[in-house]
């Protein structure tokens, strides 16, 4: 579960102070940054008083619950990226969605251990020098059912999809308008998927071609081909010359509530007031059984 809120906004503050913190972790992270810049872990209420108090450059938080057993690579905390293509043409009000059939795992840097106060053993990313290209081998060598796994990047690419058909619009009129995203997602050891962010996707392609710059004590970044194999096929699709390419197109489905963060689904609202109308027909009925 995610809130998201301002550094000044009393409320939040106040609804985080009941947070049972014995029980649950929780990550704090600025709503625009870059690299893991400013997030960390948060054990006790004061900690995010600290760390708001450390960032005063940031207005806009988010709040996370901690997923304390995700899965491991190398006994390694690690998340999924795919990336997602939304294009507008200027025919048409539908928005077109895409998944790249192709996923990289971002490792930490250290072996995962829930009670280390070392921030590299909780934290993901490319600027940690550990990205993997999905391969079986790679998901069979750690015991990861990838099938699992990619029926629910499918769904949540389809809710980003459904806030995309409402929220994107045209920046330029008469043309076709698109854009890559990167998603991050952490999975757990019972297979439940969390979105973590989105990113704007073109910084989410450093390349093994950028490693000696990135990586001067080695390892390794998104795959060079893949990454170039995914530029193409964009430019294949929005030109819309063939069908060669690597990418899924996705039906956008109905509103459904994404990834839990806090707020009141509009389903929700529609069954109270069917509950409310339920009780006041009854109430109406006994009245008028009464006066007869």
């Amino acid at each position: 579960k995610s809130y998201p809120f301002e550094r000044n906004s009393n409320h939040s503050l106040n609804q985080f102070k009941q947070f049972n913190y014995s029980k649950q972790k929780y990550i704090l992270k600025p709503e625009n940054d870059f690299s893991r810049g400013g997030i960390t872990v948060i054990h006790q209420y004061s900690d995010i008083i600290n760390w708001l108090n450390q960032y005063k450059k940031h207005q806009k938080w988010v709040l996370q619950e901690y997923v304390i057993n995700p899965l491991l690579i190398d006994n390694k905390k690690f998340h999924f990226r795919n990336y997602i293509l939304m294009i507008k043409r200027p025919y048409s009000d539908k928005l077109e969605l895409y998944m790249y059939n192709k996923y990289f795992v971002l490792c930490a840097p250290i072996t995962y251990n829930l009670n280390d106060k070392d921030l590299k053993g909780h934290l993901t990313g490319a600027k940690y020098c550990d990205v993997r290209l999905v391969t079986d081998g790679l998901m069979k060598q750690n015991n990861i059912n990838f099938s699992k796994i990619k029926k629910q990047l499918i769904e949540i690419t389809k809710d980003l999809g459904y806030l995309g058909q409402k929220e994107l619009f045209h920046i330029y009129d008469n043309q076709t308008n698109y854009h890559l995203f990167a998603c991050d997602i952490i999975c757990d050891t019972k297979y439940q998927c969390h979105l973590l962010e989105v990113n704007n996707g073109g910084i989410g392609t450093e390349m093994n071609n950028l490693e000696s710059k990135m990586c001067p004590n080695g390892g390794s970044l998104h795959d060079t081909q893949t990454i170039k194999k995914l530029f193409e096929d964009i430019i294949d699709i929005v030109l819309k010359k063939n069908t060669n390419d690597d990418f899924i197109e996705l039906r956008i489905g109905q509103e459904s509530q994404l990834e839990h963060f806090s707020n009141l689904n509009n389903n929700n609202v529609y069954i109270y007031l069917f509950i409310i109308i339920i009780l006041f027909l009854c109430f109406y009925y006994f009245i008028m059984k009464k006066k007869k």
